[in-house]
Formats: C-alpha cells, structure tokens, sequence
C-alpha cells in the first residue's frame, strides 16, 4: 500500500478541477461558486515551508468541496515575522464550475 504523503484524498480533489483565467472562465460561462483561500503559518525558519504549487492544489480542493471544476488563482500574499508565525502565508482564489 502506497503510504505517500502526495497520494491523499486532496489528489483525488484537485485531478478535478483545472486552473483557468478569469477571461477563459467568461468565455466558457462558468458560473461564480465562491471565495478559496488556503492559509500556513511557518511557526520556525526551520519548519517546513509549502511550495506555491502545494498550496494552489489545496485551493483546488477547496474549488471541488465548493462543487467546482474551475479555479482562477489570484496570488499568494506572504508576511514574515507577523505574530507567532516565522512566515505566514495566505493564497486566494475563485471557484468556477464550468458546463462543457
């Protein structure tokens, strides 16, 4: 049994929902579902730090607990040194579902 960290119920999420620009989403009708965002405090500098890629598939599965198929990235926001957090970091988006 693969016990690998990638092999998750968040894989089976995001391999459904594809990322999309805000013009693309116009021209194909997507329907507005709602605000995504995705949060991580790096509590030390030594402590594991997501990639970018790592928290646009965890907006991914935010779009499909949404009901979406479509995401369209806005950006990731980060502050370091703010409160308890070495670095926090905070990435947002807009879920679409998009009727083909």
């Amino acid at each position: 049994r693969d016990r690998s960290p990638s092999r998750g119920l968040g894989d089976v999420y995001k391999r459904q929902v594809n990322r999309y620009t805000y013009n693309e989403v116009w021209k194909l009708g997507g329907a507005q579902l709602g605000h995504v965002e995705t949060q991580y405090c790096q509590l030390k500098i030594e402590d594991y730090a997501p990639s970018k890629s790592t928290l646009i598939s965890q907006l991914k599965v935010e779009t499909q607990k949404l009901g979406g198929n479509a995401l369209v990235f806005d950006a990731c926001l980060i502050n370091r040194s703010t409160g308890s957090c070495n670095m926090f970091v905070k990435c947002n988006g807009m879920a679409y579902l998009i009727t083909h």
